[in-house]
């Protein structure tokens, strides 16, 4: 770490030559009453984000600090922000923010500084944000799905919240780690971080195993759905994939309640019951999800991720009609 710098921006970039000066700005607005930096990692992208880039780096090299790879790591399993972002982390604390996503509140990060200072028993800040469509015109949905309380929320809240009644409470555009906490993770790399699928989630998982989450209710990011280089749309339609995923969020939630001596394990246990359901209807399994009934709570909520899935990845939502179809038609035999 950096006496001087106070705050390092880790920023993952593949393709979003379409919204990166968006994103590059709202770092580069922030009002602070300190420094900070903002490590970009560019994914070998085969569009304009290098020399978008390598622009903001020739106009603020004492800020951008970007790395260009030459082949994708990604694609060959890496996880890039532990090996390639989190080491190079001069700050005190870690924001993020992904290259198709942006900061629309110049007086995020110092909220987020004064939060964390005042309040040492958190490893993580978070506030709202936005959810807009991929073309930039914002919907009425927002992070968090449900209603808290500025302050601090209760870990055991949180994992209730995230497992089992919405799922995706934060988005990780808010977030706001002690690097303390995340040179921890670097150095254990627990289990159930390398199995996961995800980038964000186990981030989080992590973090509230080391202190509580405070909560800043104000909107200061604005999160874009489904846009051309998003998970959703380069994997979604490949069945493949989606059982790949799903399988991995299922063997990193048992690694965590392992890790976590079972401490929210009647939460993860229906975490896992849900994935499995998803994973088995995603690889067309059907006949194993009908010999359970136990399954059949989550068929409902497919329906309803049917109706998302539908308006911002139709094909997606095609393949789902099919496969629900399919399970009707063995139920009615």
């Amino acid at each position: 770490m950096n006496e001087d710098i106070k705050v390092s921006i880790c920023c993952l970039v593949f393709n979003h030559e379409k919204y990166l000066r968006k994103c590059l700005d709202g770092f580069l607005n922030q009002k602070t009453n300190f420094k900070f930096e903002i490590l970009v990692h560019d994914d070998a992208s085969t569009d304009k984000s290098p020399e978008i880039i390598k622009e903001y780096e020739e106009k603020y090299p004492d800020i951008i600090k970007p790395i260009y790879q030459k082949e994708n790591q990604y694609s060959k399993g890496k996880k890039i922000s532990i090996q390639y972002q989190f080491p190079r982390a001069k700050g005190k604390y870690i924001a993020f923010c992904e290259g198709d996503d942006y900061w629309t509140d110049n007086q995020k990060l110092q909220m987020q500084y004064d939060s964390m200072e005042k309040h040492i028993e958190c490893s993580v800040c978070v506030h709202n944000v936005i959810k807009m469509n991929e073309d930039g015109t914002c919907t009425n949905e927002k992070f968090p799905p449900l209603k808290y309380q500025e302050g601090i929320i209760e870990n055991d809240v949180f994992i209730k919240n995230e497992l089992v009644d919405t799922g995706w409470i934060f988005q990780t555009s808010s977030f706001f780690f002690r690097n303390t906490v995340i040179q921890q993770l670097c150095e254990e790399i627990p289990e159930f971080v390398m199995k996961s699928t995800v980038g964000d989630l186990p981030f989080m998982l992590f973090a509230i195993t080391k202190g509580n989450i405070y909560y800043i209710d104000r909107d200061m990011s604005n999160y874009r759905m489904a846009s051309t280089s998003s998970v959703t749309k380069t994997n979604g339609v490949n069945s493949k994939k989606q059982g790949e995923y799903l399988n991995g969020q299922i063997e990193s939630l048992k690694a965590y309640d392992q890790y976590t001596e079972q401490k929210y394990h009647v939460y993860i246990e229906k975490y896992v019951m849900k994935f499995k359901c998803l994973y088995l209807f995603s690889t067309e399994q059907y006949s194993k999800i009908i010999q359970n009934k136990e399954y059949f709570e989550y068929l409902n909520k497919i329906e309803i991720m049917q109706c998302y899935i539908m308006k911002y990845a139709p094909g997606i939502g095609k393949n789902i009609i099919r496969m629900k179809r399919k399970i009707f038609s063995l139920l009615n035999k």
